[in-house]
């Protein structure tokens, strides 16, 4: 009774934390064009979450290891979570705005980890699928999006910035319900030496660097790129952006049913997604093309979904998997902090063209570099 219980107040609280995260974050370069920040502003602002998240994932990681302390944390994120979005919305001067944004982001990217970790933590006590409540999650988003495309248009962002913290606020109400795990392990320490002299594991973390560094980039340029330069409504993208979601849960399942093997196979096609979003920026391609451009993130973030973690686990030792997850994660941090940052500067004084084009090509390097090495050395199957 207890399980069954947690497991529905679990699900909620997924579903009030990813919409309220879509309404606040979803259109937030967009929010900051419209009070009138400059794009060598917006990606300095947008940079400081992978910068910040160096230094602050690996201090909520120790947290993670005692699953009491995953409770009280995820109460206090999400706590936090509220208050900054209003913040946010309050603050119109950039120095000010930098310094909420530093609070944003060690409180919203960790709120998700912690989050993730207490329903591993849940499900592997209690035997239940993950996957069912990551995908309530997926398509909570998904809704958000749309509905903040909507009232953006019609209403302004006040009631989106307003209904995010509510929202969030709701998700806090629901974690004081949720009970504390008790599932607790003793982990093995992790040898990073191991790490660095598995190839397999440096090519792979240096290939995922770069396409989750450029994952990132496309992320922050592509919404204004759709509303400047295209002259999309604010409820097209929302439309756009929900689609894409949608587009990774169905992909997710549609890789889960056929169980494809060749997995080299699926990370270069996933690199071309990301190789393709990026051209057909930098050659200001027609409307349907940059959206078709678009959607295509959502076919990459579902072989990532379904392939990054099994891989991880299957080419390390699992003592080693954090440390390694780590290492990625930090890596690709500073790297979308430099590019992101970088490209804002040259969006603002050429355009979007060169730039785009520029990365498109580093993307392209990146991907048949990873094939070639894949040959040599890295073969991944089930």
């Amino acid at each position: 009774m207890y399980a069954k219980r947690n497991y529905w107040i679990l699900i909620l609280t997924y579903f009030f934390i990813y919409f309220s995260n879509a309404l606040f974050l979803s259109f937030f370069q967009i929010f900051l064009d419209s009070k009138g920040f400059l794009e060598s502003e917006i990606g300095i602002i947008s940079a400081i979450t992978p910068l910040l998240c160096i230094i602050a994932n690996p201090i909520y990681s120790l947290f993670g290891k005692n699953n009491k302390r995953v409770h009280y944390l995820l109460l206090f994120l999400a706590i936090m979570e509220a208050i900054v979005i209003l913040l946010v919305y309050q603050v119109s001067n950039f120095s000010m705005l930098i310094v909420i944004m530093c609070l944003v982001a060690i409180i919203d990217p960790p709120l998700f980890i912690i989050l993730d970790s207490y329903a591993s933590s849940f499900v592997k006590e209690h035997n239940v699928n993950y996957s069912y409540i990551r995908m309530v999650g997926t398509l909570s988003y998904a809704f958000g999006t749309f509905i903040a495309g909507l009232l953006i248009e019609f209403k302004g962002y006040s009631l989106v910035f307003y209904s995010a913290s509510i929202l969030m606020m709701i998700s806090v109400i629901l974690v004081l319900f949720l009970k504390p795990n008790y599932n607790i392990e003793e982990r093995e320490k992790g040898d990073i030496k191991l790490l660095f002299k598995n190839k397999k594991f440096i090519v792979f973390a240096l290939y995922f660097i770069f396409i989750l560094s450029f994952q990132s980039l496309g992320d922050t340029y592509i919404s204004l790129f759709l509303t400047n330069d295209k002259k999309i409504s604010d409820s097209t993208y929302g439309l756009i952006n929900s689609l894409w979601v949608i587009i990774e849960l169905v992909f997710i399942l549609i890789l889960n049913k056929i169980n494809i093997k060749n997995h080299n196979l699926l990370l270069i096609i996933m690199g071309i997604c990301y190789f393709v979003r990026m051209l057909v920026i930098g050659l200001d391609a027609s409307l349907p093309i940059v959206i078709f451009g678009a959607l295509l993130r959502g076919l990459a973030m579902a072989i990532y979904v379904c392939l990054y973690i099994p891989i991880i686990t299957k080419i390390i030792k699992p003592s080693n998997v954090p440390i390694a997850l780590l290492i990625i994660g930090m890596f690709k941090s500073l790297l979308s902090t430099i590019m992101i940052s970088l490209t804002g500067f040259i969006i603002e004084s050429n355009g979007y063209g060169m730039i785009f084009i520029i990365w498109s090509i580093v993307l392209l390097l990146a991907i048949l570099g990873y094939y070639y090495l894949s040959k040599k050395y890295v073969k991944i199957e089930n």
